[in-house]
């Protein structure tokens, strides 16, 4: 079986208090700790004893750390948050996740995708940046995660704590929907869509498709009463009085 692989995200453009950044990737390779039998950070790490990937985006000069299991990510991610760059660093500007296996993103949009693509996928779906800044009900939720799940290649859906007479309605939330299994919404696409437009920290596009893939859930989309036949869901039937299957 594959070893899980880790992808640890580092947007060199939020420090801004320490002098010479955004650095290179061949400084981070040496500055990164590596794991061995423990979280030891003095260690540096020794690009011929792992197989871990360190690169820099030149275009917009984010670190990305692909670590070959959990607990190195974690060691990696701690040192960062704790290490000598601890109070450079804002936690918002390291992200990491697990990477979805082949078997799951065959057939998604992920990383590997060319420029000429993302670059058509971001013209697809600009205008949607800042669109549920004031709410959202279940047909803007399909008008809006349909075009982005059509552009990307993702299935993104609602799910919704009830459905009743009047619609879906309660609490709600973002999911990717892999294969039936619900993983977490993550990366930037929930701030881009549900950020103001007029502020700086919206993000200016919603990153990569492969980083809107969490972690999975217990949820899976057989075990929700209700759906409708596109992008929302419900926990909660109550016109025909059923709750999520356990």
């Amino acid at each position: 079986m594959a070893a899980d692989i880790y992808t640890i995200e580092i947007d060199q453009s939020a420090i801004t208090r320490a002098p010479n950044f955004p650095r290179s990737a061949e400084w981070w390779r040496r500055f990164l700790p590596v794991w061995f039998s423990g979280p030891h950070w003095w260690e540096k790490l020794d690009v011929e004893a792992t197989n871990d990937k360190v690169d820099v985006d030149e275009e917009n000069g984010v670190v990305v750390v692909e670590a070959q299991n959990k607990r190195h990510a974690s060691s990696i991610v701690a040192y960062l948050r704790s290490g000598v760059l601890a109070r450079y660093i804002p936690e918002s500007a390291i992200q990491w996740h697990k990477r979805p296996s082949n078997r799951d993103l065959d057939g998604l949009a992920t990383a590997s995708q060319d420029a000429s693509s993302l670059v058509a996928q971001y013209a697809a779906i600009a205008d949607l940046r800042g669109s549920m800044d004031d709410g959202y009900d279940d047909d803007s939720v399909n008008r809006v995660l349909g075009r982005i799940s059509e552009a990307s290649g993702l299935r993104i859906v609602c799910v919704w704590d009830y459905y009743d007479a009047f619609g879906v309605g309660g609490n709600s939330d973002f999911y990717v929907n892999v294969d039936g299994r619900l993983h977490y919404c993550a990366g930037d696409l929930w701030r881009w869509l549900n950020g103001s437009t007029e502020d700086p920290d919206t993000p200016t596009v919603p990153g990569l498709p492969a980083s809107w893939v969490g972690a999975p859930t217990d949820l899976r989309d057989d075990q929700l009463r209700y759906d409708d036949g596109d992008h929302n869901y419900a926990i909660r039937d109550d016109v025909n009085g059923v709750d999520a299957a356990e």
